[in-house]
């Protein structure tokens, strides 16, 4: 491996590392209104984000909003590191075999490469991926207690397919959101480049980050809806505290089910948390890479 890719697979992993620490309190939101069958109106368990926030503290404890952090952050570390090095081993092929004056630093060639690393860091992370979701998402008493325990169980009940529940929904939301957001980085670098002063590029990563994540989060939550629900098949009885619980045969079965019992607007149940959470993850995620890879690539010159 080069040692360009090998800094960026670094500096991926450290940023994943970080943006997991703390968008942690967001994804434990996220997940528990994905996972919620009932409206989010009052008298549900979570009728909303505040409501929410109290129910997890009085019943769970402070420490619940970091449930599931040995997986969330060997996912974030793992999906991350994955994520950059790939980006930039596909935009390396494709300047490699077109006209660099015609497609560097164009949106199409973003996509493209955003797609490519989106697709192969999922496939490596998913079992962390599954894991996390488990994890945040049992009640009291907890099924499983720790990370390990939680791996033999799955591992016991169906083998490796287990935790490669959700694969499906994952890929085609996954792979075109990842696509959409290196697209929007890239825009969004060009017009700040463009249109504001130089005295203000420490914060671009960041705002140009955060905006990258609504905007595709957005346009696909309803894929990322129906990956949550899938993550959880056969996983009831740790949810019995929680309310209803929803039992689909697949992927297509979930999008018809959830659309028919619970409505359209179902698939944007937790929309805050999960718009809040994917801007924070984004921008964290390109400004510690960036300023990471950066340090390495000066360090190696």
């Amino acid at each position: 491996m080069s040692s360009h890719l090998t800094d960026s697979l670094i500096a991926g992993a450290i940023s994943g590392g970080v943006t997991r620490l703390v968008a942690a309190p967001l994804d434990v939101l996220k997940i528990r209104f994905q996972l919620q069958l009932e409206p989010i109106k009052a008298g549900s368990k979570y009728s909303g984000v505040l409501s929410a926030v109290r129910t997890i503290i009085k019943e769970e404890g402070l420490s619940a909003f970091w449930k599931g952090f040995l997986p969330g952050e060997c996912l974030y570390i793992l999906y991350n590191g994955a994520q950059f090095m790939s980006f930039e081993w596909a935009k390396k092929i494709l300047h490699a075999h077109s006209s660099a004056a015609s497609v560097q630093n164009t949106s199409g060639v973003n996509f493209v490469s955003g797609c490519v690393g989106g697709a192969v860091a999922t496939v490596t992370s998913f079992p962390f991926d599954v894991l996390r979701t488990r994890m945040i998402g049992q009640g009291e008493p907890k099924i499983y207690k720790n990370t390990f325990q939680a791996t033999r169980i799955m591992f016991r009940e169906n083998g490796l397919k287990t935790f490669y529940k959700g694969l499906t929904p994952a890929l085609l939301s996954v792979v075109p959101l990842t696509g959409l957001v290196f697209t929007f980085y890239g825009m969004f670098n060009y017009l700040w480049d463009i249109t504001l002063e130089q005295k203000l590029l420490g914060a671009k990563s960041l705002v140009c980050g955060g905006l990258a994540g609504v905007i595709p989060k957005l346009m696909l939550m309803p894929l990322d809806f129906s990956k949550k629900r899938l993550e959880v098949q056969g996983f009831e009885s740790a949810r019995a505290t929680f309310g209803s619980v929803g039992s689909y045969r697949g992927f297509f079965h979930c999008l018809m089910t959830v659309y028919r019992e619970e409505g359209p607007r179902a698939f944007y149940k937790g929309a805050v948390p999960t718009l809040l959470k994917s801007a924070v993850s984004v921008s964290i995620s390109f400004t510690i890479y960036e300023h990471t890879r950066n340090l390495l690539v000066g360090l190696n010159s």
